[in-house]
C-alpha cells in the first residue's frame, strides 16, 4: 500500500472495503436524515450506534428535547433550550445514561452504552457546568467498563503546560512488548468513543491509547502546538518496555489529524506510521472555506492586528465586510463555528481574532505541507471526496510530505468523515503491516 513515488492515491468506490454492503455509507459526522434540520448539533446516530447507544433511547431523549417547553436560544432549533431541566439537551442524555445503569447488571457493556448516552449530554463539550458533570460521568463509566474488560486497562494522568488530561490505555493481556496503536478524535469527537475499535485492536494483540485533543475534555486550547498532547502520550509510551517501541502508530481525525501529520514529521524516530483520517490541516485555520471580500488578503491583516496597527474603526469595518453575507450569518447558528472559536481560545467570534489564533494552527503556514516531502514515515490520508471541511488538497498536500504517503478518497460518500464501517477495516488493513502484524 506504500511506494516510494511521492504518494499513492488512491479512489475507492463504494463498497470496496465493504463487499456486500446495501445500504449507502453515512458520513461519520453527518446529521441523521430524520434530524437534518431544526436542530443545532448534528444528531449522528449511525456514529452512536455503532460506538454502542440503543437506536430507541436516542429516539426517545429526542423526542422530549423536540417537545421541551422551556426557552430556547433560538427559537427554531430543538435542543437550544436555555435551562436546563425536562426539555434540555445535557438533562434528557443523562437521564438515559442514568436509565441504562439502573436497568441493567452492570458489566462492561452497561459501563459502555452508558458511557455513550452521558458523552451525547456532554456533546460537543462546550465546558459549561452541566456538560462538564455529564463528562465526568462518561468518563467514570468508561473506565468502569474497562476495568470489567478481559483485557488490561489503565487511566494515565497527563499535565501539559498547566492542562491536564486522562487518557485511557487499552493493553492485551498476553506477553509483550505490544505494538500501540494512539487514538483520538477531533474537535468535538472524545477518544472514549472508539470502543469497539479497542475490542478489535486488543484481538489482533495490538494495545490502543486513547485520549483527546486539547480543549475537547479539557481546558486546553489549540494552536500551534495542537500536538503537544499526542507528543506526552507518544514519548510515555516509547518508554514503557511493555510496548513495542519499534511499532508505534497514531490515528488521529478530523481536528486530530493535524497532530498526526505533525507528529510523523517532528518525531520520526519513534513512529512506525501515521494514519489522518478527514484531518483539518489548512483550510479551515485559513478560513478559506468562509465567503471573503475581493482581494482579500487575510495574512497581511492579521500581521497588522496582532502588530496594533489598525484602529478601532478599521477594525468594525473589516469585521462588518467579513461577517456580512448571508453564508457567514448561517454559520455562526452551526455549533461547529461555538466548537471552533472555543477551541482555539477566542473570547469572541469577532473575525480578526479568530483569524489571528487559527492562522499559526495551519501546518501550511507552519511549512510543515506544500514545501516538499518532509517524512520517511508511512502515511495515511483518507477521506471523502467530498468532504466540506476538508479540500482534496489538503489531503493531496499532506499525503505529499511523506516519501510512503498513501492518500484513499472514497468518492460516493458525501459528507465529513468516512464512515466507520468503511474507515476502520481501510485502515487497518494499511496500517496492520506496520505494527507487524
Amino acid at each position: 500500500m506504500s511506494c516510494h513515488c511521492p504518494y499513492l492515491l488512491l479512489f475507492a468506490v463504494l463498497g470496496w472495503f465493504a463487499p456486500g454492503a446495501a445500504a449507502e455509507p453515512v458520513a461519520a459526522e453527518a446529521r441523521d436524515n430524520a434530524y437534518e434540520s431544526g436542530w443545532y448539533r448534528d444528531v449522528r446516530m449511525a456514529m452512536w450506534l455503532w460506538e454502542g447507544a440503543k437506536r430507541e433511547r436516542v429516539e426517545a431523549a429526542l423526542g422530549r428535547i423536540e417537545r421541551g417547553t422551556g426557552q430556547r436560544r433560538w427559537t427554531h432549533l430543538a435542543d437550544t433550550q436555555i435551562d436546563h431541566g425536562p426539555g434540555h439537551w445535557t438533562y434528557e442524555f443523562v437521564r438515559e445514561g442514568d436509565r441504562a445503569m439502573a436497568a441493567r447488571k452492570a458489566n462492561k457493556q452497561t459501563y459502555r452504552e452508558a458511557a455513550v448516552y452521558y458523552m451525547i449530554a456532554s456533546y460537543p463539550h462546550l465546558r459549561e457546568p452541566h456538560a462538564r458533570a455529564a463528562l465526568d460521568k462518561a468518563f467514570d463509566a468508561y473506565a468502569n467498563a474497562g476495568e470489567l474488560s478481559e483485557f488490561e486497562f489503565e487511566v494515565w494522568t497527563f499535565d501539559v503546560e498547566g492542562v491536564s488530561f486522562r487518557a485511557f490505555a487499552h493493553i492485551p493481556n498476553t506477553s509483550g512488548p505490544h505494538p500501540v496503536v494512539l487514538k483520538t478524535g477531533g474537535m468535538d469527537v472524545l477518544g472514549i468513543e472508539f470502543p469497539a475499535l479497542a475490542d478489535t485492536l486488543v484481538a489482533e494483540d495490538i494495545a490502543m491509547i486513547a485520549f483527546d485533543m486539547p480543549g475537547n475534555g479539557n481546558d486546553g486550547i489549540v494552536d500551534a502546538n495542537a500536538h503537544r498532547h499526542h507528543a506526552a502520550v507518544l514519548e510515555r509510551v516509547h518508554e514503557d518496555p511493555r510496548f513495542d517501541a519499534e511499532h508505534i502508530a497514531v490515528w488521529s481525525e478530523s481536528l486530530g489529524g493535524l497532530p498526526a501529520v505533525k507528529l510523523a514529521v517532528t518525531h520520526q524516530d519513534y513512529l512506525a506510521a501515521a494514519v489522518n483520517s478527514c484531518g483539518l490541516l489548512h483550510a479551515v485555520h485559513a478560513l478559506e472555506l468562509a465567503p471573503q471580500p475581493p482581494d482579500f488578503d487575510l495574512e497581511s491583516l492579521v500581521s497588522a492586528y496582532r502588530a496594533g496597527q489598525l484602529g478601532d474603526e478599521e477594525i468594525v469595518a473589516i469585521q462588518e465586510a467579513l461577517s456580512a453575507s448571508p453564508e457567514y450569518q448561517a454559520q455562526t447558528e452551526r455549533f461547529q463555528f461555538e466548537v471552533y472559536v472555543q477551541r482555539v481560545g477566542s473570547p469572541t467570534p469577532h473575525v480578526l481574532d479568530l483569524a489571528s489564533r487559527s492562522l499559526p494552527i495551519s501546518l501550511e503556514q507552519q511549512g510543515l505541507l506544500g514545501s516538499g516531502i518532509k517524512t520517511g514515515v508511512p502515511l495515511l490520508t483518507i477521506n471523502t471526496q467530498s468532504d466540506p471541511l476538508v479540500p482534496v488538497r489538503d489531503s493531496v498536500l499532506a499525503t505529499q510530505a511523506s516519501r510512503r504517503g498513501t492518500l484513499m478518497l472514497f468518492g460516493d460518500h458525501p459528507g465529513h468523515c468516512v464512515s466507520r464501517e468503511l474507515e476502520v477495516p481501510a485502515v487497518l488493513a494499511w496500517l496492520k503491516p506496520y505494527l507487524g502484524r
